[in-house]
């Protein structure tokens, strides 16, 4: 049975103060993003209870959601980012025991012409890295690391800046454990090539540091934000010559497209990307466990046939 929570200032203010650590420490959302989702909290807490008809929260609905965010205005990216926020906090509501049932599930976005970046090809990848071979000694090997991680393993940042060192199983050639998306817990497999870019970043951090604490650090060693990866891969980026911004994101499709050059089944890059769903025949084709380590293990070998083609092309041309 669902709890009853009251739909007070206080009790607001205070599952608002919740929600925020769990961003914070859980989630390891960036400082914008916190704020942009604890600010959508505060409004919707002001109309639950501001208004002439309290609702306790158990009680709201697809309606209540949807008029707060036509009250609020602003056109479809607006909707669609406070529509984020509000799901964000139901499923922490959720998994923490409060509630059972979600209603802004049930709130559609609104749907539009959206324009798909286009993904980095091998040779730029091979620009990028590159780019970030140029970097200080101090920071080489540790960009290097997220870089590779990015390309080979397809995560989303939040997920990347997750990883603690504990969570490196070089063993079993995976992250243990990776926070995803939905609140999902994957074991993320990695081929040799992040292996051995780990394995030089690993020698450097772990004097340094131990073997605990997260797995990125920064200058201070503290975990590495959302925002500093954003930044270090738009300016190597912009260093290899690309003609776009380089970002997380774009280093997941480049993934997804190679993974589909290199003849891995589509049910496979989903399952690797950690998307809910492709089309609804793909739902009755289970990628395993064998299947991820045969596609990442493929990558590898990809990556370095065209690096050691590349490294020789450069080579006859000096």
């Amino acid at each position: 049975m669902t709890a009853m929570i009251p739909v007070t200032e206080t009790a607001m203010s205070s599952l608002q103060a919740d929600f925020r650590a769990h961003l914070v420490e859980v989630r390891h959302l960036s400082p914008r993003s916190v704020t942009r989702y604890t600010r959508v909290l505060a409004r919707f807490g002001d109309f639950l209870t501001k208004g002439t008809d309290a609702v306790q929260l158990a009680d709201v609905d697809k309606d209540h959601i949807e008029l707060f965010l036509r009250q609020l205005g602003g056109g479809k990216a607006s909707w669609n980012a406070r529509l984020t926020a509000l799901r964000a906090f139901y499923r922490y509501l959720s998994k923490t025991g409060r509630l059972t049932v979600d209603p802004s599930r049930l709130v559609e976005r609104i749907r539009g012409p959206s324009k798909e970046p286009i993904p980095l090809s091998f040779d730029e990848m091979l620009r990028l890295v590159e780019a970030v071979e140029t970097a200080s000694s101090a920071y080489r090997a540790r960009n290097l690391a997220i870089v590779h991680v990015f390309f080979h393993c397809a995560v989303r940042v939040a997920e990347l800046v997750s990883i603690n060192r504990s969570q490196v199983d070089f063993e079993r050639r995976a992250f243990l454990g990776v926070r995803a998306k939905y609140d999902k817990e994957l074991v993320l497999p990695f081929n040799d090539v992040v292996a051995d870019h780990l394995e030089r970043y690993l020698e450097e951090r772990d004097a340094k540091h131990g073997k605990s604490g997260p797995l990125f650090l920064s200058d201070r060693g503290h975990r590495l934000s959302v925002r500093a990866v954003q930044d270090l891969l738009t300016r190597y980026g912009k260093r290899a010559g690309i003609d776009r911004p380089v970002t997380p994101h774009l280093l997941r499709h480049a993934s997804a497209t190679e993974h589909a050059a290199n003849g891995t089944p589509l049910p496979v890059i989903q399952s690797l990307l950690g998307h809910r769903s492709i089309k609804t025949t793909q739902r009755y084709v289970h990628a395993n466990g064998a299947q991820q380590r045969d596609a990442t293990n493929a990558l590898a070998k990809r990556w370095h046939e065209k690096a050691d083609s590349r490294c020789s092309h450069t080579k006859k041309s000096a």
